[in-house]
């Protein structure tokens, strides 16, 4: 990991795959199963929940100690330390053998939160979700470049704060849309959605349907509009259908006289 992809990272906030922490405190392991349960992450130990960086100081007793606490957890999570600048980056990769515990119970990363559940809570999440998110699947027919809107890209790169100039690729595997895997770069369905050029190729069912009925029997349709450009620009073609199609009625129940006072 370099600077630029830590500075990518703090700019996108916590996460489900991101967690900020001060130093190595008594929460530690509670955040390295739920990753663990979930799709792994990453811990940046040195970082303010705000992503104000405060720096930690990297040393062998550290990188033991984040050895032990995750040997400790059953099964154990598997970890690796990297420094990056004044951050040391905890990678944590996700177990083959869920639910994980540790000493508190089983936890899993939900959004931006840590959740404690039970075991029968996770068992029964990861029967009905399935081992693999479905947006963090790879989608084999997508061809990088040949089929990236890098005008979707610009769009979505405006709205989201990251700022400097950083690298398009690692921008898309930092957020998630991509991975990198033997040297080239493989998008998951995620990255499809938001920034094919023509995300209907890869899934038919990728668009949204605005329809403008008389009653409520929807039998007389007064305007109806299909949106597939993408997640962003869909979400965003919604919302001016709606308030297109939105009629505010105006009903005057009287004057309120205005008095004006002039001095002189």
């Amino acid at each position: 990991m370099t600077l630029d992809d830590l500075e990518i990272l703090i700019q996108e906030g916590e996460g489900t795959t991101l967690e900020f922490k001060e130093r190595l405190s008594s929460s530690f392991a509670r955040e390295l199963v739920a990753l663990a349960n979930a799709i792994g992450g990453r811990i940046l130990l040195g970082v303010r929940d705000d992503g104000t960086v405060i720096g930690i100081q990297d040393s062998n007793n550290l990188r033991a100690r984040i050895q032990d606490i995750a040997r400790n957890c059953d099964p154990p999570v598997q970890v690796h330390a990297e420094p990056v600048g004044q951050v040391v980056t905890i990678h944590v990769k996700e177990s083959a053998s869920k639910p994980v515990q540790c000493s508190e119970g089983f936890f899993l990363r939900q959004g931006a939160v840590t959740q404690k559940l039970s075991r029968d809570e996770i068992r029964d999440m990861f029967r009905l979700e399935g081992t693999v998110r479905f947006d963090l699947a790879p989608c084999p027919r997508f061809d990088y470049p040949n089929d990236f809107d890098r005008g979707k890209f610009d769009v979505w790169l405006s709205l989201s704060g990251i700022t400097g100039q950083p690298r398009v690729e690692d921008i898309l595997v930092n957020i998630g849309a991509a991975e990198r895997a033997n040297d080239a770069l493989r998008f998951r369905n995620a990255g499809v959605l938001f920034f094919a050029k023509n995300p209907r190729r890869f899934f038919p069912q990728a668009y949204i349907t605005c329809l403008l009925a008389r009653g409520t029997d929807k039998v007389h349709i007064l305007d109806r509009k299909d949106f597939d450009g993408g997640i962003v620009a869909d979400i965003e073609d919604a919302l001016r259908f709606v308030e297109r199609n939105t009629r505010t009625a105006y009903r005057i129940e009287g004057l309120i006289p205005i008095h004006h006072a002039w001095i002189t």
